[in-house]
């Protein structure tokens, strides 16, 4: 999926899945001891941060164990509603 399709889905309250590896900030092995095993985790979006001048560059996402995680959302993949 292309850069601008991620962003155009990315809203507060999306879900998401991303790789553990493209997590910016947050400690990926703190995640990993979270998550064995898993490459990808899923979450929801609950707010953006910004990269410089550049706005919304970041995620910040809390995932299924109550961790929240910054991710930039050109490496977010929107998952469907439950």
């Amino acid at each position: 999926m292309n850069s601008r399709a991620v962003e155009s889905q990315t809203r507060k309250g999306a879900r998401v899945r991303f790789r553990i590896s493209d997590v910016f900030l947050a400690n990926p092995p703190d995640v990993l001891r979270v998550n064995p095993g898993d490459e990808e985790i899923e979450g929801e979006i609950i707010d953006f941060s910004d990269l410089g001048t550049t706005r919304q560059f970041f995620a910040v996402i809390e995932i299924v164990q109550k961790q929240t995680v910054v991710v930039a959302i050109n490496r977010l993949v929107p998952t469907r509603d439950p």
